[in-house]
């Protein structure tokens, strides 16, 4: 993941032909083939999301370091509760959805054929884009319904 990050991939197809051009590097770390986009899209669905954020932290800490004297480094744009995640359609997680919403984070994503959901505004398209329609939506499937109804239990 952090190879997708640093080389700003922006689908699994993307990490793995990345991966595959730099196989004579990839030997070299012991590696005899680059991952098949299952085997990263399983990695990515049971890896706890707590990896990440370590990595996160310790890498801001080491560019932090690398900027004594200099002028502080930061990010930015502040992680609240009005924040953007953008992510590919390979995660599909409805109960992880509806806790960013309860939380006000706003999430982008390229939703599966078979999603269950309503357009509640539909938004312009950018002109000279790969964007196909920017809506809003709300989610209707099944186990968001079964949420609702669990959440009106414990009232």
């Amino acid at each position: 993941m952090l190879f997708c990050q640093l080389g700003q991939a922006h689908s699994l197809r993307e990490i793995c032909n990345g991966l595959a051009s730099c196989f004579g590097k990839l030997r070299h770390l012991g590696i005899s083939r680059g991952p098949k986009r299952s085997t990263l899209a399983y990695a990515n669905e049971h890896r706890s999301w707590e990896l990440f954020q370590e990595v996160f932290y310790a890498l801001l800490s080491r560019c932090r370091g690398e900027f004594l004297g200099k002028r502080k480094f930061r990010f930015k744009n502040k992680f609240s509760p009005a924040a953007i995640v953008v992510f590919d359609r390979g995660l599909v997680d409805y109960q992880l959805f509806g806790e960013w919403t309860e939380e006000g984070v706003y999430f982008v994503t390229r939703l599966k054929d078979n999603a269950d959901y309503r357009v509640v505004k539909r938004l312009p398209v950018p002109e000279n884009r790969n964007i196909l329609k920017d809506e809003i939506i709300r989610l209707t499937g099944d186990l968001l319904r079964e949420r609702a109804l669990d959440k009106e239990r414990e009232r």
